[in-house]
């Protein structure tokens, strides 16, 4: 069911200001995660090849990513300044500062020349060809289209910002209005919206006047808007401040701000026809995954499921390495096969959905799981400025029995042998 909706170059457009440039290296692997005000923006129906997992060979900022088999060994060694998964194929990676697609040899299929390059779904993949935007918060470059596998451009690099197809449907924007194409290229929802985020579920989150709500795929108003948004023009991949994408019917909103914290107050889930799920209120909420879902009460977290009976009572936080909830609740709340991360003392672990501790407590950070692996930082970082950064530590892969299948080692250790 989860689906990366990065990978850990961070070519994906997370909109998140607030993530400082280290720790984008790798909180974009967060998989599938969302919270009450952001949602993800993958619902493909293609599947990501974990058969070779991309990963850093260092630790310091002049690292390069290669790939590791399932067993941590080299199958593609090191030498891109940043990777992403295989999905239908192929793989975005970044060369001397542009972006090209290469297969599970490692050759290059498509050559680097994209300013960013991301995943291929129903064999389309979104690039952008114009030059990065300095200092823009919300649209990382400029000139957005298609391409195929061969690399021709099938929908023009014309919008001024665009998302990823979900569901049929990709949203795009020109000047400050956003609206969604077809695979083919026409608009079939005329721009009129601030900002917009993916379907899911046959609804969309779209905002107008600082306000949001759900749209069909007609461009209608099914949930009018409402609920606290972002006053932003922008294709949102995480929509942060707008609202949860739609899982299991059932979708988190925020109906009250909390003062200067856009992203906190409260929060309640709601149907398809906007009326409360149930009647609980929490200070923050996750979207549901394998019918649970994570919510903020007293400053703990917890779980409930789609009745709104709480399952696993509120009993976690948010590691030290996050400096709000919000980052905890976007990058590693939910279950994914089986396990959710949850942090005590501030330290990650992996508990099942009795609540119990499956992987202990012990990762400065964790993300949730995905094709049997997740990602992880391992101790304590030397350097701000290393992948991480932070104090975050050494980035590493587990399995599903909590196996430490790769762990970073000094770039002149990991480099040069090509050994992990």
């Amino acid at each position: 069911d989860p689906q990366p909706t990065s990978f850990p170059g961070g070519t994906m457009k997370l909109r998140a200001w607030w993530l400082c440039a280290a720790v984008l290296v790798v909180a974009s692997l967060a998989l599938g995660a969302a919270g009450c005000g952001r949602s993800v923006a993958s619902t493909t129906t293609t599947e990501v090849t974990y058969t070779l997992l991309p990963v850093i060979a260092g630790g310091t900022p002049e690292a390069t990513w290669g790939y590791v088999d399932r067993n941590g060994a080299w199958a593609i060694l090191a030498q891109f300044q940043r990777a992403g998964f295989f999905q239908e194929g192929l793989a975005p990676v970044e060369l001397d500062g542009k972006w090209g697609y290469i297969d599970e040899t490692g050759s290059f299929v498509v050559q680097p020349q994209f300013t960013e390059a991301h995943y291929f779904t129903n064999g389309l993949a979104r690039v952008a060809t114009g030059p990065v935007r300095p200092g823009d918060r919300l649209v990382s470059a400029s000139g957005y289209g298609f391409i195929d596998k061969t690399g021709r451009m099938v929908i023009p690099a014309t919008w001024d910002d665009a998302g990823d197809f979900s569901e049929g449907l990709a949203a795009v924007m020109r000047g400050s209005s956003c609206g969604f194409i077809d695979t083919t290229g026409k608009l079939v929802i005329a721009p009129k919206f601030d900002c917009v985020a993916p379907f899911s579920e046959g609804l969309a989150v779209a905002g107008v006047n600082g306000k949001s709500g759900y749209i069909d795929r007609r461009g209608k108003w099914v949930i009018k808007p409402q609920y606290v948004g972002l006053q932003v023009s922008a294709v949102l991949d995480d929509p942060f401040g707008l609202g949860g994408q739609f899982q299991e019917g059932i979708a988190p909103v925020l109906v009250q701000g909390n003062g200067s914290d856009v992203f906190r107050g409260t929060c309640q889930y709601v149907n398809k026809d906007g009326k409360k799920a149930f009647a609980q209120v929490f200070e923050s909420a996750g979207k549901f995954s394998e019918g649970l879902a994570p919510v903020e009460v007293d400053g703990q977290w917890g779980f409930i499921n789609t009745s709104g009976r709480v399952v696993i009572r509120p009993q976690f936080e948010y590691p030290a390495g996050f400096p709000t909830a919000e980052f905890y609740l976007f990058d590693i709340q939910g279950f994914h096969e089986g396990l959710a991360p949850v942090a005590v003392n501030g330290q990650v672990g992996y508990i099942d959905k009795s609540g119990n501790f499956v992987v202990k407590s012990q990762y400065r950070r964790g993300w949730g799981f995905s094709g049997g692996f997740a990602y992880v930082f391992i101790g304590a970082s030397d350097s701000e400025d290393a992948p991480g950064g932070s104090g975050t530590g050494r980035l590493g892969v587990i399995d599903l029995t909590g196996r430490l299948v790769y762990e970073s080692l000094p770039v002149s250790d990991s480099v040069i042998t090509g050994q992990p």
